[in-house]
């Protein structure tokens, strides 16, 4: 199962860190890859993301877990059918420096189910599809972030 890893510091303390990601569906207005997120109830939603080629990917995410300040765990699916992909993550917030700033770990992993479904991921791999992505988000974010 391929995983995307990443770590960033934020120079901003846990509790604001930890909070926009609880405030999810305010991605759709801070991050330029989220088109829309559409929520389904407590721990659900459906977003569209932006993706190469001008095309969008839609998936249903539910957070499966979370402690305030200290991690938040997802899944979520992609298409459907046999060629439905499955992914999740987990994201780890620690605060650093006195609290003054937070350290932060993204886990995302997802399961290709069919050699079509492998054959298109591949492609977009090669373009940097989904790492650069999470890259660019995580630089809006912190920008965000260490602003306010």
């Amino acid at each position: 199962m391929p995983v995307i890893q990443k770590e960033v510091r934020f120079e901003a303390p846990v509790e604001r860190v930890y909070g926009l990601w609880a405030e999810f569906p305010r991605f759709e207005e801070l991050l330029s890859s989220v088109k829309s997120i559409e929520t389904r109830g407590e721990n659900r939603s459906r977003w569209i993301v932006r993706a190469p080629f001008n095309t969008t990917v839609e998936f249903v995410a539910e957070t499966q877990e979370q402690v305030e300040n200290e991690y938040i765990r997802w899944a979520s699916e992609h298409g459907a059918g046999p060629d439905t992909v499955t992914s999740g993550g987990e994201i780890f917030f620690k605060p650093l420096d006195e609290n003054a700033a937070t350290h932060v770990l993204l886990r995302f992993e997802y399961e290709v189910p069919s050699e079509a479904a492998e054959r298109v991921i591949s492609t977009l791999g090669a373009l940097g599809y989904p790492d650069r992505d999470f890259d660019e988000n995580l630089k809006e974010l912190k920008q965000y972030l260490e602003t306010l």
